[in-house]
């Protein structure tokens, strides 16, 4: 059996990049041979597309009705400053879904920055110093109120939100993991050289740390995994959506199918009579009657045999044990 007993997770290091990102370097093992890079893809894959992160969604600016306009004063058209708000970056302490940022400037002059903006207490915006606009003179206004979204992955723009007036909306851009790369190399455990060990490297925006991130991935994996060995193995297969009723109906189904092709194969096939050890009397008054066929006399009573002319009870006597040596019997 595959033991996986004495893997350990430890940091090798961590630094902030001079553009804000973070860094980290872990080694995860020793794991048993080939599950290196099992363990490593699965990791990656999920680092990248399902750890959660916080992006602008939507915005309002100076109560313009689209963003294909321009503002008096202020050197950046309204689209530049939409695409700018996206590669803003929030760490949030807080469990809440949505926040709402303003931002109010007025008789100012030169930049405005992420510092500018007003967030509640829970978030913080990482990169301080991003310039948003520039403000060309102090008779320029610049006034937003964004909203911040918590996701995962990549969200195109909500057209519905254009529903209300002066709202612009955000693709957004949730992952806080920007780059994670790995190697598996050779391990050793007691005596034993035949194991593996991951050099993982994982790089963020700085929102999280890659520590959280890695932690997250794993947890995520760990819930798949539990709901997958939690689920009963069902016959057949099952589509998206299938509920446990259409399963057991398209079950009973089949059985009920099975069921009449047994029962088909339990007719007696089309003989004649002659095929019946019977005498070549009995036949002919059988026959007469229209019971041509072993079908056809399985198919009547006892009574009904008696009521055929020239039929006594001797004569079903010897029809029934003629029909026992075949397995059959009257009805």
């Amino acid at each position: 059996m595959i033991q996986f007993t004495g893997v350990q997770v430890s940091r090798l290091r961590e630094e902030k990049l001079s553009n804000g990102n973070l860094f980290a370097e872990f080694a995860i093992g020793p794991v048993p041979q080939g599950y290196g890079y099992t363990l490593a893809n699965s990791l990656r894959r999920v680092l990248l597309s399902s750890i959660t992160g916080y992006s602008i969604t939507s915005v309002r600016i100076n109560d313009l009705t689209h963003e294909f306009t321009t503002i008096p004063g202020v050197k950046q058209n309204v689209l530049d400053i939409v695409l700018r708000l996206k590669n803003l970056r929030f760490r949030v302490s807080g469990f809440e879904d949505m926040y709402v940022l303003n931002l109010n400037i007025a008789n100012r002059q030169g930049d405005v920055t992420g510092k500018d903006l007003n967030v509640p207490s829970d978030v913080e915006v990482v990169n301080k110093d991003y310039v948003i606009a520039s403000l060309g003179d102090k008779t320029a206004v610049l006034n937003m109120e964004a909203v911040l979204e918590k996701g995962i992955g990549y969200r195109t723009p909500d057209d519905s939100l254009r529903d209300e007036i002066g709202r612009i909306p955000v693709d957004a851009v949730f992952s806080p993991v920007k780059l994670v790369s790995f190697e598996v190399t050779p391990s050793r455990k007691g005596g034993r050289a035949d194991f593996d060990k991951i050099i993982l490297k994982v790089t963020t925006d700085g929102s999280v740390n890659p520590e959280e991130a890695l932690v997250e991935a794993i947890s995520i994996l760990d819930k798949f995994y539990t709901v997958l060995r939690e689920t009963p193995i069902t016959i057949g297969a099952r589509d998206e959506g299938e509920d446990d009723a259409s399963v057991a109906e398209s079950l009973e189904e089949k059985e009920a199918t099975e069921k009449a092709k047994q029962e088909e194969k339990s007719k007696p096939e089309k003989k004649t009579l002659a095929d019946l050890e019977i005498t070549d009397s009995i036949q002919e008054k059988l026959k007469k009657a229209s019971i041509k066929s072993l079908e056809d006399l399985v198919d009547k009573t006892k009574d009904e045999i008696l009521e055929i002319n020239g039929i006594g009870a001797k004569a079903v006597e010897s029809i029934e044990k003629a029909l026992s040596k075949l397995g059959l019997k009257l009805k």
